[in-house]
């Protein structure tokens, strides 16, 4: 019997108001199935976009908690975020990213960018997650 990989490509949370849900099962089945599910990060999984886009909303109000105490379920959730790979490659054919590569040169790059990541701080990290926009900045 064959072995299905699935690679998520990032954005789990600010689409609507199940991201505590999206979220947690992604982690479940990552924890369940290590070898068989990818999640990258995508631009949503970065602090200061979700804390505005509807995560952090959805935290206060549904878990009842202040997001900006640093022990905040959201605050956890956004350090395993800034976790997060940023592409993977398979099979040495296909390269998965969120957005794009921007300017980053190759592979190696992508490889030598340190985790935890902030977006603000790593210009790599921003052009793998915001490349498709660079024409609107």
């Amino acid at each position: 019997m064959e072995t299905l990989e699935y690679v998520f490509l990032g954005n789990y949370v600010d689409k609507g108001f199940n991201s505590l849900e999206t979220i947690c099962l992604l982690m479940a089945l990552k924890i369940k199935y290590p070898d068989h599910i990818q999640l990258l990060r995508g631009k949503h999984e970065d602090i200061n976009v979700n804390r505005i886009c509807g995560f952090g909303e959805e935290c206060s109000i549904r878990l009842g908690e202040n997001i900006n105490d640093p022990s905040s379920c959201f605050n956890f959730i956004n350090s395993v975020f800034e976790l997060m790979p940023l592409a993977v490659a398979i099979e040495d054919k296909y390269l998965c990213v969120n957005n794009g590569i921007g300017s980053i040169p190759d592979l190696v790059a992508i490889k030598e960018i340190s985790r935890p990541a902030k977006v603000k701080e790593n210009q790599e990290v921003m052009d793998l997650l915001w490349s498709e926009d660079q024409g609107s900045r």
